[in-house]
């Protein structure tokens, strides 16, 4: 474990160790560790990356440990006031900027708005409560629109002393060039299946379990932890697995009928966008298992159970699944197209 000097005035003349507990990702953290030792900290970071790997982890153990105040042997200590601020996200000196509800629909607003980024940038400007950092951390900076990008800009190209901007997004493809080239850019990937079954295992997860979430995880420590500390998200997954499988072998006014039991749909529309993502993601998961499976492949299967009945059907030829394969990523490409999430469910199962 990387020892070093600690330059803040908490731990003057004390030899401290890092405890950030994040799986996979050394070279990502080994760069913010050195970065905290060199004083080279940047003054905005892009941490891009799908969903589930481990990014708000990495967050949260890097800006802690420029708050940190304790005093024992590792860094952060997690018990001191201002590591116990950070995790409830209510340190005065670390601003949140992410998409608000719309009071007139009370649904969640489709962007972050420029109004939201000038109140930051005023915010930034003033002195810091408790002579430290300032901290800016943008959640979904995806959802930064043309005004609110640029004006984010001007604070980018001026920035001041012990000023940090932090953007998380799990799509990168949709932040500006010109926010791009003025932030230092760490993309987080997937994680061995191997070395997530590890950390659950030094965490207490059973090894048949852990086994098996490490492979349910498909490379996402973030998933993984999920998964082992929550039994009812765990059979969620293993659900929805048995539900595409299911589709596979049912007619067509069956899958019409599965629309309104595999998302419990709701009136916000940005909340039923967001389950069919997830609902996408594990079918596409589901999808690459029946590959694997018509090969014999079973070792790498994310959820042998659910295929392992389907294994030479007729009903799995490689037509079905290339057209399967085809509407899976039509389904994700209308997401983006503005139209219902009920009516993008409905043309997917019509088609499969």
């Amino acid at each position: 474990m990387l020892r070093f000097n600690c330059m803040e005035s908490s731990a003057t003349d004390k030899t401290r160790r890092f405890l950030w507990e994040v799986c996979g990702h050394g070279r990502i953290t080994d760069y913010l560790k050195s970065s905290i030792v060199n004083n080279q900290v940047s003054h905005a970071y892009i941490f891009a990356g799908g969903n589930g790997l481990g990014k708000e982890t990495t967050v949260a153990k890097f800006i802690k440990t420029l708050f940190c105040s304790g005093r024992g042997e590792y860094l952060p200590c997690n018990e001191c006031p201002a590591c116990r601020q950070i995790d409830s996200k209510i340190h005065p000196d670390i601003y949140y900027l992410r998409r608000l509800i719309d009071e007139k629909t009370s649904k969640l607003k489709r962007d972050i708005s420029v109004e939201q980024v000038r109140e930051l940038k005023s915010k930034l400007s003033q002195s810091t409560l408790l002579r430290g950092w300032k901290i800016a951390i943008i959640e979904e900076a995806e959802a930064l629109n043309g005004n609110s990008a640029n004006s984010l800009l001007k604070v980018l190209e001026e920035p001041t002393a012990k000023t940090a901007i932090i953007l998380i997004t799990s799509d990168i493809s949709r932040l500006p060039k010109t926010v791009l080239s003025r932030s230092l850019v760490l993309n987080f990937l997937p994680v061995r299946k191997e070395e997530i079954k590890e950390f659950l295992l030094s965490r207490g997860v059973g090894e048949e379990k852990a086994g098996r979430i490490s492979r349910l995880a498909l490379g996402r420590p973030g998933t993984a932890m999920t998964l082992a500390e929550n039994p009812e998200a765990l059979a969620e997954k293993q659900q929805r697995f048995a539900d595409f499988i299911n589709l596979f072998r049912s007619d067509l006014s069956a899958r019409l009928s599965s629309i309104d039991t595999v998302i419990s749909w709701e009136k916000d529309e940005s909340l039923n966008i967001k389950k069919l993502i997830g609902l996408l993601a594990d079918w596409q998961t589901a999808l690459r298992d029946l590959i694997l499976a018509r090969n014999g492949n079973q070792a790498d299967l994310a959820d042998l159970r659910a295929v392992k009945e389907m294994s030479g059907s007729e009903q799995l030829s490689w037509g079905r699944i290339l057209r399967a394969d085809y509407f899976l990523a039509e389904a994700k490409r209308m997401l983006d197209a503005n139209i219902s999430s009920k009516n993008i469910l409905e043309n997917l199962v019509i088609n499969l």
